[in-house]
């Protein structure tokens, strides 16, 4: 998990406090549902620990959700999933530990390049894009103790759910709405889940969701990064779920012409409405990805990803990079475990 930048209201959680095992370090974001907080043991790497609010403890079905979720997302394990280490209940506390990414979400990313009027180079827009679908791509096809398919689907990506570290690697975060075939039951009918600009038509149509969802989602990221615009504009929420379902988005070459012809034919593919006009796997998309990045011939390693990183986000100088590296740097008691699986 990243770290985000902005004003705080005060945590619940005190640097010291000890939950899951791990001694909390400090506040990194709070939402609606969750508080996020920067945390380690005195011997090993620093994890993030995700912790419900304590508001919505009270609440038996947000609890047994957040669970099974949480359960669902440990599962899975690869280089461009971001790994949850473990979920408890600490007390009256429900939380979960996962990885800590030293890094930005591809819309800071975005919002950086576009303050210095430029792109993400299509390049590397080509190999953060072709990452992703490379690790949404092991969730599609996840497995569940039987040995059978779960079908599971992320349902909430966007370029905030996307981290790109400092070292050049790239994660997708946040599986806390994905939903395999067999939990759909649980969902509440009628609910649509996930960023509203991002929802595929069918979620709209209440038709039932399968990995062709999140690649409408990729399209609408990749749209993003292509114009600094979005394909489906509306003044509510009602005018942007008829644009979604009704309307055609413009092609990215005309609001910005220095679009590769293969990036805009790779994203408008996955903008179909009708899904089996999509991209009909995240690995598809990928693969039509991979092959523009090899025609640039141009470095796009981890390491000329990490260097642009770098670039935007000066380790000296970046505010977030220098509290993380304070919070880091504080001293730890011996932490001592206590935490219930669950």
């Amino acid at each position: 998990m990243a770290t985000t930048t902005g004003e705080q209201p005060p945590p619940s959680l005190k640097p010291g406090t000890r939950l899951l095992g791990y001694q909390v370090l400090g506040l990194l974001a709070q939402g609606g549902m969750a508080e996020v907080y920067l945390a380690r043991k005195p011997s090993g790497p620093p994890v993030v620990i995700k912790r419900i609010r304590p508001n919505l403890v009270e609440d038996p079905q947000f609890v047994r959700m957040f669970v099974d979720e949480a359960r669902l997302a440990q599962m899975l394990n690869h280089p461009h999933v971001v790994k949850v280490l473990e979920v408890g209940q600490d007390n009256s506390i429900y939380a979960l530990a996962m990885e800590f990414l030293d890094g930005r979400n591809l819309l800071r990313v975005a919002r950086a390049c576009y303050q210095r009027r430029a792109y993400v180079p299509y390049e590397l827009m080509g190999r953060i894009m072709a990452d992703s679908l490379t690790g949404l791509d092991h969730a599609h096809h996840q497995k569940g103790p039987d040995g059978q398919p779960l079908n599971m689907v992320h349902r909430d990506m966007s370029p905030e759910n996307i981290v790109i570290t400092y070292d050049g690697r790239v994660k997708v975060v946040d599986f806390g709405i994905a939903k395999a075939a067999n939990m759909e039951g649980r969902t509440q009918a009628g609910v649509i889940k996930g960023k509203l600009g991002y929802v595929a038509p069918e979620a709209i149509s209440g038709e039932k969701l399968d990995a062709r969802a999140d690649i409408f989602a990729m399209g609408v990221t990749l749209y993003e990064l292509l114009t600094y615009t979005v394909p489906f504009a509306g003044n509510n929420e009602v005018e942007i779920l008829t644009a979604i379902s009704t309307r055609d988005p413009q092609s990215p070459r005309a609001l910005n012409p220095s679009v590769p012809v293969p990036l805009e034919e790779i994203c408008m593919r996955a903008l179909e409405k009708n899904r089996q006009r999509r991209w009909q796997s995240a690995s598809d998309m990928r693969n039509a990805l991979e092959n523009f990045v090899r025609s640039t011939g141009k470095g796009t390693t981890p390491a000329h990803l990490g260097v642009f990183m770098e670039t935007l986000f000066p380790k000296g100088t970046d505010k977030d990079r220098v509290r993380v590296a304070e919070l880091l740097e504080a001293p730890l008691d011996d932490a001592s475990e206590g935490a219930t699986r669950i």
